[in-house]
This record gives C-alpha cells, sequence and structure tokens, in this order.
C-alpha cells in the first residue's frame, strides 16, 4: 500500500464532518510519491548505499594493485640490476682482475652487460679480451712468466701510492696513474 491509499484509508475513517485540510494539504505534498512501494524505495536506497560501499572498496583495490605492480616493476628493475653487477663481478674474477682493480672496472662492466629475454646476463663478444687489452696492468698475467709484480714497478718503487676516498670522491690524484697501478684508490 502506497502513501496515499493509507491517507485515503485514514480519511474515509475519520466521523462525518472532521475538517480534513491537513489531510488535504498532506496527500497534495505526497500526490508526486503516488504509486511509490515504501518497502521497494526503502530496498532501492539500502542498494544504492551498498553499491557506493562496494564502488569505494573496488576503487581501494585497484590502487592496491596499482601500488604492487609498480613495486613489482622496481623489484625486477633492481633484480635486474643486481644480475648485471654478479656477473660483472663473476667475469672479472674469471678474466683475473687485480683485486684493487676491481671497483673501478665494476661500473664500465656492468653498463655493458645486456640481459637476455629469459633474464640471463650476456656480454659482447670479445668483451672480456678488449677490456684486457685496453687496461692489461689491471689483471694478472694469464701466462705466469715473470715476478708477479706489475709493469712498470720498479726496484726503488715496489708498491703503488695509497690515496684515500672521502665520500667515494677521490681528489687530487691523475686518473692515468690509478690506471696504470701506480696509485691505488682505498674506501
Amino acid at each position: 500500500m502506497d502513501f496515499l491509499q493509507a491517507l485515503n484509508k485514514l480519511k474515509t475513517s475519520l466521523p462525518e464532518g472532521t475538517d480534513t485540510t491537513q489531510l488535504d494539504a498532506l496527500q497534495q505534498a505526497l500526490q508526486p510519491y503516488q504509486g511509490l512501494d515504501p518497502v521497494a524505495a526503502r530496498a532501492a536506497i539500502d542498494a544504492q548505499n551498498q553499491r557506493s560501499a562496494t564502488d569505494a572498496q573496488l576503487k581501494q583495490t585497484q590502487t592496491e594493485r596499482d601500488d604492487f605492480k609498480t613495486q613489482l616493476q622496481q623489484m625486477q628493475a633492481g633484480n635486474a640490476q643486481l644480475s648485471k653487477e654478479l656477473a660483472a663481478t663473476r667475469g672479472l674474477t674469471a678474466a683475473g682482475v687485480r683485486p684493487q682493480y676491481e671497483e673501478l672496472l665494476l661500473g664500465k662492466v656492468t653498463s655493458s652487460i645486456e640481459l637476455a629475454e629469459d633474464g640471463t646476463p650476456k656480454t659482447p663478444e670479445g668483451f672480456w679480451d678488449g677490456l684486457k687489452t685496453k687496461y692489461p696492468d689491471m689483471f694478472h698475467a694469464e701466462d705466469g712468466a715473470g715476478t708477479g709484480a706489475t709493469p712498470g714497478d720498479t726496484a726503488a718503487d715496489t708498491s703503488p701510492r695509497t690515496v684515500q676516498a672521502t665520500n667515494g670522491i677521490v681528489s687530487g690524484v691523475n686518473p692515468t696513474d690509478v690506471l696504470n697501478g701506480s696509485v691505488t684508490v682505498q674506501r
């Protein structure tokens, strides 16, 4: 039963001669709601409120999903960088780099390594031989001949000069001296 039907029923149950002015005004005010089932209207309002809550929960879930996707991409990029650094370190060790030059060459080698689609690190063809040719003093001799001293060492100068790095920065040193082994950098 809708509001107007209930109001009409109320008006008919009143004794004759009763002033129905207020009921008539109420009937006029309820006219736009004629035929509206109050139970169905309440159910529709509840359904709309539930829909709003579901939409808010869906939006929150989508935001969390996007955050997780971003974190996954960052972790994959970090993992790729670590794979490249590990491959560079292993390659330098296998190539026979002298320990004092490993840090110096690590960045150059890491930037030269590419990752295949399956995530395996790949160095360009002939990379290690080219590195040894370009910086021979940074690698141990492969033939085992000689005294074990780095080329350019003399009896008067048996050990390289050590320079302290401050916050990762070395100053007052010619980079060529570091590359040829006459200066070592200490962290």
